[in-house]
C-alpha cells in the first residue's frame, strides 16, 4: 500500500482549520487541481456520509466516490476516494503548533498491480507536487478567512 505524507503550519484555531478540511464540498477552494464535490444527501458530516467528485488533472477527468471514514472534530478527519486509479485513504490530523496548528495529511492507496505501476510513474511528477500545492493553498485559504 503506497503511502505519502504532507504537512503545513496554519495560523488559525484548530476548529477553523478542521472546518475547512471536513467540508469536502469546499475542497475546491484549496485543491491543487480543479475539482467539484457534491454530497449525496443533506445529512450532517459523519462517518458513512457519501460524496461524488469530478476532478481534472493534467488534462484528464477523474470521477470518484468519496466516503467519510473518520470525523473527530477538531483533531482528525478521514475519507476514502475510489476511482479508476484505485482506492485512496486520506487522513488529516490537526494538532497544536505554536500559535496555530499543524495539519498533516496522509494518503495511502489500496491498489491493484497495474494501479501500483501507474502510481509509481505519477507519484514524483504529479501526486507529491499536487499534495504539497493543496496544503499550501489550504493554509492560504484558512488564514485568509480567520
Amino acid at each position: 500500500m503506497p503511502t505519502y505524507r504532507v504537512a503545513t503550519d496554519i495560523d488559525a484555531e484548530p476548529a477553523v482549520a478542521f472546518a475547512a478540511i471536513a467540508d469536502l464540498s469546499g475542497h475546491a477552494a484549496w485543491a491543487a487541481d480543479p475539482i467539484e464535490v457534491t454530497a449525496a444527501d443533506s445529512s450532517p458530516i459523519a462517518p458513512g456520509k457519501r460524496y461524488r467528485s469530478t476532478a481534472t488533472s493534467k488534462g484528464k477527468t477523474f470521477t470518484a466516490d468519496l466516503v467519510v471514514t473518520e470525523y473527530d472534530a477538531p483533531r482528525r478527519f478521514a475519507f476514502t476516494a475510489t476511482d479508476a486509479t484505485g482506492c485512496y485513504h486520506h487522513r488529516f490530523t490537526v494538532s497544536p503548533a505554536g500559535a496555530g496548528v499543524r495539519v498533516e495529511r496522509e494518503i495511502s492507496g489500496d491498489l491493484t498491480l497495474p494501479q501500483r505501476l501507474l502510481f509509481t510513474l505519477v507519484y514524483l511528477p504529479v501526486k507529491r507536487p499536487s499534495a504539497r500545492r493543496a496544503m499550501a493553498q489550504l493554509q492560504a485559504v484558512v488564514e485568509k478567512t480567520r
